[in-house]
């Protein structure tokens, strides 16, 4: 969740290398500003079926989170899953693990490869998955984008590494556009697992429908055509 500094009407720019498959953006950060837990005092959050968050202002989601957790002891009836993706490259000074910080809080947690190798100092990707998943519940989900190599994912508490699920990537043809993969691959997953608890979903089957969506945004230039492929998947 972010809010626009007000009186800024500035874009940013993104500048892609479409022979490379490469792109980078370059905006400034004082105009998008991240919410606040003090903002979301009045967001009627029991309306929802799933609330997706960004671990990049940790302490303010932190304080997000457990207000819904308290919502959902207060609300027993309440149906809901709880998500949050955390990527390396938006967590600032952190001195804190953030799977042990909100192990908690989530039904789902997507963790990107770089946080989990690099801050996390995990040999390999499968054994980060396995590792997390051990200090997870059975009734929770870890999943661990690949790149190229697709996805991993595990509910929690497995019996040994062979309970790891891995699907393929979905690369499209021609590589035309990657900005916003990784979001388009977790409105995928959320898209395909909404409306069922966690023991009903086929976990294999959602990540491959993420997978898929994701490649297909690869795919073509911008958001416009995404919605419809969500049915073609």
């Amino acid at each position: 969740m972010v809010r626009a500094r007000p009186g800024w009407d500035e874009g940013l720019v993104c500048v892609c290398i479409v022979a490379e498959h490469y792109r980078t953006i370059m905006y400034d950060t004082h105009g998008f500003q991240d919410l606040k837990a003090n903002e979301t005092e009045e967001i009627p959050f029991t309306d929802f079926e799933w609330i997706h968050f960004e671990g990049r202002n940790w302490q303010e989601v932190y304080i997000m989170m457990s207000r819904i957790c308290e919502l959902r002891l207060a609300n027993p009836a309440w149906r809901v899953t709880v998500s949050i993706e955390i990527e390396k490259s938006k967590i600032q000074n952190c001195e804190w693990n953030l799977i042990e910080k909100f192990k908690d809080l989530f039904d789902i947690i997507i963790l990107e490869k770089e946080y989990v190798l690099e801050s996390l100092n995990y040999g390999s990707l499968n054994d980060a998955c396995y590792s997390i998943a051990k200090q997870l519940l059975g009734n929770q989900i870890v999943i661990c984008p690949d790149g190229e190599r697709g996805v991993i994912g595990c509910y929690g508490n497995p019996s040994s590494i062979n309970d790891l699920m891995r699907t393929p990537a979905h690369p499209p043809t021609i590589v035309v556009d990657t900005l916003g993969a990784g979001d388009t691959f977790c409105a995928g997953l959320i898209h395909s697992m909404i409306g069922h608890s966690i023991s009903e979903i086929n976990l294999v089957d959602c990540l491959s429908k993420a997978c898929k969506l994701a490649g297909f945004k690869c795919g073509v230039k911008g958001f416009h055509s995404v919605v419809k492929g969500c049915y073609q998947i």
